[in-house]
């Protein structure tokens, strides 16, 4: 799934720093279940999300651990539609 910058994503589980994803600070588990935005996609395609409020910081999540969240009632944009 592809994100941009402003998608409304719920962080759905920790990294699996086992697996070659990022590094997952102790402080990143309050953010397991809470929807947050992007606010930066890396180059390598890790995305910040605005998670101070709940963590300290706006930490970089790995877009597996991630869900987008669709918002109920609001017209679907498509890529021809940009």
């Amino acid at each position: 799934m592809s994100f941009k910058v402003g998608d409304k994503v719920k962080v759905i589980r920790r990294s699996k720093h086992d697996c070659g994803e990022i590094f997952w600070n102790p402080l990143m588990n309050k953010a397991i279940g809470k929807v947050y935005t992007i606010l930066e996609i890396t180059h390598v395609g890790n995305l910040r999300l605005s998670s101070k409020l709940d963590t300290t910081y706006d930490w970089l999540y790995p877009p597996k651990g991630v869900e987008k969240v669709i918002t109920k009632n609001r017209q679907l944009l498509f890529n021809f539609m940009d």
